[in-house]
């Protein structure tokens, strides 16, 4: 069993360590899906302190040798994101450690221990309503700007994964879990990859094009890089209604309907 702690929370040890031992058992369940998401009360700093423990799926015998042998856990990867996005002045549940565990020498469950967000995702504002926070959207072609300026990408970077704080002055700032997959470069990344980040989040076009006419605004870019921006969004929609289409037929199918 590899376990790492993040100096700061030398504190916890204990806690961490019996993780694995006691996660069944123990905690209040916040989700629990593919992965497990748990909240446990620890003692630190004299005072009791809510963090939060993520169980991911077990993973299954191909991908045990992949994690095992080539290439780094969702447990690492979630740890190592969360201290660059901090360093880059993003806000994101700070990390206290990570666990992994072992069978026959193969990766088995894996856990990150990390601090608890409580805020709203930005879905609550943006794709729920019929009349879209409109100041949100373009804090939020901000924050994406922000994001590739500092070449970071977030595979992940939907409606459910990013939260967001109102602030004094009326304007949002936000904050971004389950950061397992990401990409980095140094300056922005390739604009394919940054067009196709920016079309995660909503399956409104309304709403899109809103935030993208404020990204393109700010990477000095003109009404022609907009357009191009647009169609490349009802490609991806046209494609991902289009892979669900045919996954439902084949769950029809197997259902025998």
């Amino acid at each position: 069993m590899k376990i790492k702690i993040n100096p700061k929370y030398e504190e916890m040890r204990s806690f961490i360590e019996r993780i694995p031992d006691v996660f069944e058992q123990e905690g209040c369940c916040i989700f629990e899906g593919r992965n497990v998401i748990k909240a446990f009360h620890v003692k630190f700093d004299g005072k009791e302190k809510e963090v939060v423990v993520k169980r991911y799926k077990q993973p299954n015998f191909i991908q045990k040798i992949g994690y095992s042998f080539f290439r780094s856990t969702k447990a690492f990867r979630a740890y190592e994101n969360a201290l660059r996005l901090m360093a880059d002045g993003f806000a994101t549940p700070e990390g206290f450690g990570y666990i992994e565990t072992r069978v026959k020498g193969l990766i088995d469950y894996c856990y990150f221990i990390s601090d608890i967000d409580n805020s709203m995702p930005i879905n609550d504002q943006l794709n729920s309503p019929e009349k879209f926070n409109r100041v949100m959207a373009a804090d939020y072609a901000h924050f994406v700007n922000r994001l590739h300026q500092k070449g970071i990408i977030d595979i992940d970077l939907n409606a459910g994964n990013v939260l967001y704080q109102l602030q004094a002055d009326g304007h949002y700032t936000f904050s971004l879990i389950d950061i397992n997959r990401m990409r980095f470069y140094s300056g922005y990344p390739p604009m394919k990859e940054c067009v196709e980040n920016l079309t995660r989040f909503t399956g409104r076009m309304d709403v899109f094009e809103c935030v993208a006419r404020e990204y393109v605004k700010l990477r000095g870019m003109d009404e022609k890089i907009l357009q191009k921006i647009i169609e490349a969004k009802k490609i991806h929609d046209w494609r991902w209604a289009h892979r669900k289409g045919i996954l439902h037929y084949f769950k029809r199918k197997k259902l025998g309907l």
